[in-house]
């Protein structure tokens, strides 16, 4: 979906949304903490968009004044979603001091909606898991002209979405991490998700994880033969969900099929990045991104959320078909090890920055 905030002015709030399907009229759903909400399908014609072929009606655009909402000038917090999706599109908060700052930090991991919610709450607008949203939707989220305080997680395609994101003056973080660990969480997350029933947005990553939930679910994780069972029967196009990620996600569009040269693909892009570093030496990353900021974007945050994680990844490595699965990533780790190693020891020895005075 595309959209675009044009105005907030206090007593009347106004901008326009075009979902995936573009005969579909948009709904809002507009919500004042302490004060209830309301919702409302699209209530002006936008005939530029309408004309420049974008939506088949026009009907795409929103303005929400005192008569719809009274008090609307008068309320300090308030945000806009999309109904069905709930994706902020706007958020006016004045009671909490938040960061003048635009963040994306790519990393391939299961879990970055828990890993970076700490991080996030010092943010206008954040967006965890941001691979979940289609490509439209993460240009519009990374086009955002309205605000300049956004936070996104996730795996974002860098060839699809890097040269907007420079663009738009996000500092770019990348995080590397050993490509057996990311393979571990990711089947540990996995069975968890299946085994949790009543998970809050468990239909989602149900979805998300589609690929690989008939193996994680006959797997069981504990016993070597029954790894090497999965990995061995395996099918084809279920192997792409495994292979390499990181290289796909680095060095890669998002449909192509990986070869030993994505790898050095991969290791120009990063190049560039404003912050290139190791989940493995994470407190480096965190100070890194902290000290070009200014301020703290980056939290102290929580390693190890499954215990078991070190031990799987030990023995995947004893199986040679997940070996192969991984070969670009086990590559493009190993030489972002040895890059790093390279900077001079004084570099990790950081100052801590200025800490804004905020409210998380």
């Amino acid at each position: 979906m595309h959209f675009h905030i044009d105005r907030d002015i206090g007593h009347t709030i106004s901008g326009w949304m075009i979902l995936d399907n573009p005969a579909e009229v948009p709904e809002f759903s507009v919500v004042v903490p302490g004060h209830g909400g309301t919702t409302l399908k699209a209530n002006v014609l936008r005939t530029d968009l309408r004309d420049l072929g974008l939506h088949v009606s026009g009907l795409v655009g929103f303005e929400i004044d005192e008569y719809m909402m009274p008090g609307l000038g008068g309320f300090e917090r308030l945000v806009i979603q999309e109904t069905s999706s709930g994706l902020i599109i706007y958020r006016r908060e004045t009671e909490i001091s938040l960061l003048e700052q635009k963040v994306l930090v790519c990393e391939v991991s299961a879990i970055p909606q828990i890993r970076y919610r700490a991080s996030a709450r010092a943010f206008l607008l954040p967006y965890l898991m941001i691979d979940r949203y289609s490509l439209d939707t993460i240009t519009s989220i990374l086009g955002n002209n309205y605000s300049n305080s956004i936070f996104l997680a996730g795996q974002l395609n860098w060839l699809r979405h890097g040269e907007l994101a420079k663009e738009k003056k996000f500092l770019c973080i990348a995080v590397l991490r050993d490509p057996f660990t990311e393979l571990a969480e990711r089947l540990i997350f996995v069975k968890y998700v299946l085994e949790k029933r009543d998970m809050q947005g468990r239909e989602f990553l149900m979805e998300h994880f589609a690929k690989i939930i008939p193996m994680v679910a006959e797997t069981n994780l504990d016993d070597d033969r029954s790894l090497l069972k999965a990995f061995r029967e395996l099918k084809p196009e279920h192997k792409s969900a495994i292979r390499s990620p990181m290289t796909a996600l680095f060095g890669a569009t998002p449909d192509e099929i990986l070869q030993r040269r994505n790898v050095s693909f991969a290791l120009d892009n990063l190049a560039q990045f404003d912050v290139v570093g190791l989940r493995e030496d994470y407190e480096r990353v965190r100070w890194m991104a902290n000290s070009l900021a200014g301020v703290d974007v980056i939290s102290d945050q929580q390693q190890d959320f499954f215990p078991d994680v070190p031990r799987l990844a030990t023995r995947l490595k004893r199986i040679g078909l997940v070996a192969d699965l991984l070969d670009e990533d086990i590559a493009l780790h190993s030489f972002a090890v040895e890059a790093l190693r390279a900077v001079p020891h004084a570099f990790s020895t950081p100052t801590q920055p200025q800490k804004p005075d905020q409210v998380a």
